[in-house]
């Protein structure tokens, strides 16, 4: 009986992100701007131009919490990290940015970054990447940095900020889902 409490709990969880995600695309997307000059050129190579095409960025002053989060406590669980103090969140094509909490010089970093989870997203559909992002907060005992998805994320981060030899996002993402890594 409790692991089918822990499953309903797991399930209802993600029930509220998916609407959560798909209310905050809503909201931000018609006013988000294409990917520039600069920021697609930073890109070309790693990104699929279908993906580059479809982005689309909004600046706010601050990311609100989910409207769930308090709720959380009711199963007593914790809420999983800030997103006012994040400078980015990413669903589908739309990357909302926090710009005043992007240190001067790494746009492009942060942008990559969120870049990279809407390749996630693209791999994997909203319902299976929001699952697999709430099973790996209960799994890491809700330690952000130890989520497999951002743990991917920092790394291929690195690998950009690196100028390291450029690579495709959408082939690690396939090769860390065939691998279990993600």
């Amino acid at each position: 009986m409790v692991e089918q409490a822990k499953a309903f709990i797991r399930v209802k969880i993600a029930d509220w992100a998916e609407s959560w995600l798909l209310n905050m695309r809503q909201e931000h997307r018609a006013s988000g701007r294409v990917l520039n000059v600069e920021e697609r050129s930073a890109f070309a190579g790693y990104l699929k131009p279908d993906l580059l095409a479809a982005v689309r960025v909004v600046e706010v002053d601050r990311i609100p919490n989910p409207p769930f989060f308090p709720s959380l406590s009711q199963f007593s669980l914790p809420a999983p990290w800030d997103f006012s103090s994040d400078p980015g969140l990413s669903v589908l094509d739309t990357v909302v940015l926090s710009k005043p909490l992007i240190p001067d010089g790494r746009w492009l970093s942060v942008l990559f970054h969120e870049c990279v989870h809407l390749q996630q997203f693209q791999a994997l559909g909203i319902t299976r990447m929001v699952s697999r992002y709430v099973n790996g907060l209960f799994d890491n005992g809700f330690e952000y940095r130890k989520l497999p998805m951002e743990r991917q994320a920092h790394e291929l981060q690195f690998r950009f900020d690196s100028g390291l030899k450029v690579f495709s996002v959408e082939q690690e993402i396939e090769t860390a889902l065939l691998n279990g890594a993600i």
